[in-house]
C-alpha cells in the first residue's frame, strides 16, 4: 500500500507535518509505503525521518497571518485552483492508494479530482459542534478572563470571526470552475477522518457521523537535539511555543520564569537569540530544537502555547502544565487542561510575572502532577499514529470508505 500524506506546513510550522510524520512512521513500520509532499521551510528536520518528500508549493507564512483567520490562507479563487491543480498533478504522478491530508484543504479537492480515496486528520472535534463543548461556550467562556476580553471584545461577538464563510465561499466558486458538485464547508473534514482525542478528552455531545473516528492523541519529536539532564536537585521547567512562537513570546516567557529556583529549558527553533534568552536569567538554557517527548517526559512542569502535539506529549507522559493558548486548537486544550486540573491556563494579555508564579502554583500543589498521572492512565490504550494507521489501511481495503458521497457536511462550524 502507498500513501501520500499532505500536511499544511507554511514557513517553519511543524505540528501537521509531524502528525503525519507520525503514521507515516506506523505505516513503515508495518511494511507500507508512506511520501509526504512538503512544502515548509525545514526540510532538514522532516527528511531525519526517512520517510520519502516530494516538494509541493506552499502558502507564504504571511498569508497564515497569525492563523486565527483563515480566509487569508487562500486570498483569491485563482490561487486556491493553483494549489488545487499542482496537488492533483503530483497524487496522479504519485498514484497512492490513499491520501492523507492535515489541515491542507486545496488537497482533499484535489484527491477528489483524482479519483484517490481520501483520510483527513482533524485536531479539531470541539470546534464541530459534537462535542459537549461547542465554539460559542467557549467564546462565552473568556468572558471569565477580563484583561482578555478587553482586547478581544470584538471578535468574541462575531458571527464568524475566523471568516471561514469567506474561505468556503472560495472553494465552492473552485469547484464549480473545476466541474465539481458543490459540497458545504470547507474540506477540513471528510468521509473519513480522525480526530486525535479521545471521548474522554472530548466527550459527545451526540453521535458522531459516520465515517468520522476517535483516534487517540498523536505526538511526533524531530529526531536529534540535546537530550533532557539527569535528574538534579531542581524541578525542571521545559518551555516551547511551537515551531511558529514568535521571538517576543518566548521573550517575554523566559523573563517571567527567569526568577525560579529551577532549571529552565527555552526552545526557540530559530526564532530567538540564544544568548539574549539566556542572558534574562542564570538558569536559562535556550536550545534550537530537541526531542519534544523526551523533555516533555522529564520535565516537572511544561509551559506551551496549546498546539495539538506538545499537548498531547504533556498528556501521555501526565506532566502538568502551563498553557498559554495563540488560538484555535490550542483554546480547546487550554480549557481541557482547566477542566481536568492537570495545570493552569493564561490568557493574554499577561500580566508582568504571571508565567512565573503559574510554574511556582504547579510546582507547589502535587495535586496538579496526581491529575495529570491519572489522565495519562486513561490514555494509555490510546495511540493515535496506530489507529489513524489502522484506519488508512481499511480505507486502502475499501476505497469506497474514503471517496466524497454526495452529502452535506454535517451541522455546525467547521473550525472556531
Amino acid at each position: 500500500m502507498k500513501v501520500l500524506f499532505f500536511p499544511f506546513c507554511p514557513g517553519p510550522g511543524l505540528a501537521h507535518a509531524g502528525a503525519c510524520l507520525s503514521v507515516a512512521g506506523e505505516l513503515a513500520a508495518r511494511g507500507d509505503e508512506a511520501v509526504l509532499a512538503y512544502g515548509g521551510s525545514r526540510p532538514d528536520l522532516v527528511r531525519r525521518e526517512g520517510v520519502r518528500i516530494v516538494e509541493v508549493d506552499e502558502i507564504p507564512l504571511e498569508w497564515a497571518g497569525g492563523h486565527n483567520q483563515l480566509d487569508g490562507f487562500y486570498p483569491d479563487v485563482e490561487s486556491l485552483i493553483r494549489f488545487i491543480e499542482g496537488d492533483r498533478a503530483l497524487i496522479e504522478a504519485e498514484a497512492p492508494d490513499v491520501v492523507v491530508i492535515d489541515m491542507r484543504l486545496p488537497s482533499a479537492t484535489a484527491a477528489e479530482l483524482a479519483g484517490v480515496p481520501l483520510v483527513t486528520i482533524n485536531h479539531f472535534l470541539p470546534a464541530t459542534g459534537y462535542t459537549t463543548l461547542t465554539s460559542w461556550q467557549r467564546r462565552l467562556g473568556m468572558l471569565r478572563y477580563p484583561r482578555h476580553v478587553a482586547s478581544r471584545l470584538g471578535s468574541i461577538f462575531k458571527r464568524d470571526p475566523l471568516r471561514v464563510e469567506a474561505l468556503s465561499g472560495r472553494f465552492a466558486e473552485a469547484r464549480r470552475r473545476l466541474g465539481l458538485p458543490p459540497r458545504e464547508g470547507l474540506p477540513i473534514t471528510g468521509d473519513c477522518t480522525a480526530f486525535t482525542t479521545t471521548p474522554f478528552l472530548d466527550p459527545p455531545a451526540r453521535p458522531l457521523p459516520d465515517g468520522w473516528h476517535y483516534a487517540g492523541p498523536v505526538t511526533w519529536s524531530a529526531s536529534g537535539g540535546e537530550p533532557p539532564p539527569a535528574r538534579g536537585n531542581r524541578p525542571l521547567v521545559f518551555t516551547s511555543q511551537g515551531t511558529l512562537g514568535a521571538e517576543s513570546s518566548i521573550e517575554e516567557i523566559s523573563l517571567s520564569l527567569s526568577g525560579l529556583d529551577a532549571e529552565i529549558a527555552v526552545v526557540t527553533m530559530g526564532a530567538a537569540d540564544h544568548q539574549e534568552i539566556e542572558s534574562l536569567g542564570s538558569g536559562i538554557r535556550a536550545l534550537e530544537f530537541v526531542d519534544n517527548d523526551a523533555w516533555v517526559q522529564a520535565a516537572d512542569v511544561v509551559v506551551l502555547h496549546g498546539g495539538h502535539l506538545s499537548m498531547s506529549a504533556a498528556a501521555r507522559a501526565g506532566t502538568p502544565t502551563v498553557v498559554i493558548p495563540d488560538g484555535r486548537d490550542h483554546w480547546a486544550w487550554a480549557t481541557k487542561t482547566t477542566r481536568f486540573g492537570t495545570g493552569i491556563s493564561l490568557y493574554r494579555p499577561l500580566r508582568p510575572g504571571a508565567v512565573g508564579r503559574a510554574v511556582r502554583k504547579v510546582l507547589s500543589r502535587p495535586e496538579y502532577a496526581e491529575r495529570a498521572a491519572t489522565l495519562a492512565e486513561d490514555l494509555r490504550g490510546w495511540r493515535g499514529e496506530e489507529r489513524i494507521a489502522d484506519l488508512i489501511e481499511r480505507v486502502a481495503d475499501d476505497p469506497d470508505l474514503g471517496k466524497p458521497r454526495n452529502r452535506q457536511e454535517p451541522p455546525g462550524p467547521s473550525v472556531g
